[in-house]
C-alpha cells in the first residue's frame, strides 16, 4: 500500500473541519452534502479528485 504524504492528509482535515463547522455556523445542509460528494470522490477516484488536496 502507498503512502499518503501528509501535507495531504492534513490539507484533507482542515477543508473537513471547515466546511463541517460552516454547516454549522450558517445552518446550511447541502454543505454537509458537498462534504460528502467531495470525500466520495476522493475515495472512488484515487484521491486525485479531492478538492481539498488539489
Amino acid at each position: 500500500m502507498k503512502e499518503v504524504p501528509m501535507p495531504y492528509i492534513k490539507a484533507n482535515q482542515a477543508g473537513i473541519v471547515l466546511l463541517a463547522a460552516a454547516a454549522f455556523i450558517f445552518q446550511e445542509p447541502w454543505i454537509i452534502a458537498a462534504l460528502w460528494v467531495i470525500q466520495t470522490a476522493g475515495l472512488l477516484l484515487g484521491g486525485q479528485w479531492n478538492l481539498f488536496v488539489r
